[in-house]
């Protein structure tokens, strides 16, 4: 499968880079190219020092309404600074916060996934 959605990259007149990764972001709906990076990504974790920006506040106020235990769920992040981790990551995968709000909007369980795994998708 992984062959199939590469010859289509490829055939769809993508931009090639050894540098990075093409990828399709099913966040954005369209083919992305993503650097190879398997460390944590710095800018996200400096980012925790500053004040939650409206996307993160109304993601937390969308989570919370729809489920108010959400803390307590075996599944998704268990505190505030997990679930901003998780939505800075779909923020990055989506293309912008309105973009990630959109998303979450259409489809809640986004935020179940881990970081790390919406980082690569």
């Amino acid at each position: 499968a992984a062959a199939g959605c590469a010859r289509r990259a490829s055939a769809s007149g993508a931009p090639k880079d050894s540098d990075g990764e093409l990828v399709y972001s099913y966040f954005s709906q369209e083919w992305v190219m993503k650097p190879k990076q398997e460390g944590p990504d710095m800018l996200s974790r400096l980012s925790e020092l500053l004040p939650w920006s409206d996307g993160e506040q109304e993601a937390l106020k969308l989570i919370s309404a729809q489920d108010p235990n959400w803390r307590t769920s075996p599944f998704g992040p268990s505190d505030e600074p997990g679930l901003r981790r998780n939505f800075r990551a779909v923020v990055a995968a989506s293309g912008g916060e309105d973009a990630a709000l959109s998303a979450l909007r259409r489809n809640p369980a986004i935020m179940l996934f881990g970081e790390r795994q919406v980082r690569r998708a």
